[in-house]
């Protein structure tokens, strides 16, 4: 929903690409100017927790831009999809070192997400936001009242579309060094091919998620079942899409994939399949997908 007045954070959006320039520069610059503009952290909080906030979380490439902009037409919310640029850099770095994930939240991000409330006055306030993932844990701690809600797809259709991606290649230069902690993968990464990288993400971002958040949203159900929908996005977060909004935005499938796509799951070897099955197979059945 449009925000009436002034949006400091429309202008820091600005102000940042031009001194950013792109990429993680980008990202820090804003962060820079937030906390530069940014009531305290105390009095951000007030702003925040006179509100509903929630948060819907995922591992990305599972319909987060269709979800938002359809929650967005809720009556009295405003819904955000993935709003800070290049916040991946933040999930990045909160995957690797996650004593640094609730300094990013107090000391920036819900300052951040303050000035955005206070400019359009939402009586609910929400994000669907793959890039906060990591983050869950902390939010709970500082944000009280938190809604989050876990948004996974079968890792069947997940793989292939982040596989037509640059993830995890000399190209992505926000997860291209990524070095998860020990206590999740064993030393072999180095040693794992992109693929099994791609399947150990998609298994271990959603099991921390699966530990952190207030129920389960299925991509499938979702995109096809009005009432599913319903019991596990609308009822869950207090706000209303009537059925025939959903009906037109389940049509209308946005950010899809783009130029070469991945084999799909009936095409992969053998090897691939085995490996997809060990690595995925467990986290697959606790949501009915195997």
């Amino acid at each position: 929903m449009s925000a009436p007045g002034p949006d400091r954070t429309k202008q820091a959006r600005a102000l940042a690409r031009m001194v950013g320039r792109g990429g993680r520069r980008e990202h820090r610059a804003y962060v820079w100017i937030v906390r530069a503009i940014a009531p305290r952290f105390e009095r951000s909080l007030r702003t925040l927790v006179a509100r509903r906030v929630f948060l819907i979380l995922g591992t990305g490439r599972i319909g987060t831009t269709w979800l938002a902009g359809l929650l967005d037409a809720a009556p009295g919310a405003q819904v955000m999809h993935e709003p800070v640029p290049t916040e991946q850099f933040a999930h990045a770095e909160a995957l690797m070192r996650p004593s640094r994930a609730e300094p990013y939240l107090r000391d920036f991000r819900l300052r951040e997400m303050a000035l955005r409330v206070a400019a359009g006055n939402p009586a609910v306030y929400g994000e669907v936001n793959s890039a906060l993932r990591r983050h869950a844990e902390a939010f709970r701690r500082l944000l009280p009242g938190v809604r989050i809600l876990h948004l996974v797809r079968d890792a069947r259709a997940f793989v292939p579309s982040v596989m037509a991606r640059p993830r995890f290649t000399r190209a992505d230069i926000i997860h291209g060094e990524d070095r998860p902690p020990t206590a999740e993968i064993a030393p072999q990464w180095r040693t794992m091919d992109r693929f099994s990288k791609v399947c150990w993400m998609w298994t271990q971002e959603n099991a921390y998620l699966r530990g952190h958040s207030d129920g389960l949203v299925r991509f499938e159900d979702i995109t096809t079942d009005y009432a599913l929908f319903r019991a596990q996005v609308l009822e869950p977060l207090g706000i209303e899409v009537d059925r025939a909004l959903w009906e037109a935005h389940a049509r209308r499938p946005t950010n899809a994939t783009r130029g070469p796509r991945y084999p799909p799951f009936a095409e992969w070897p053998d090897t691939q399949v085995e490996s997809f099955w060990r690595l995925c197979g467990e986290e697959m059945a606790r949501y009915r997908y195997a």
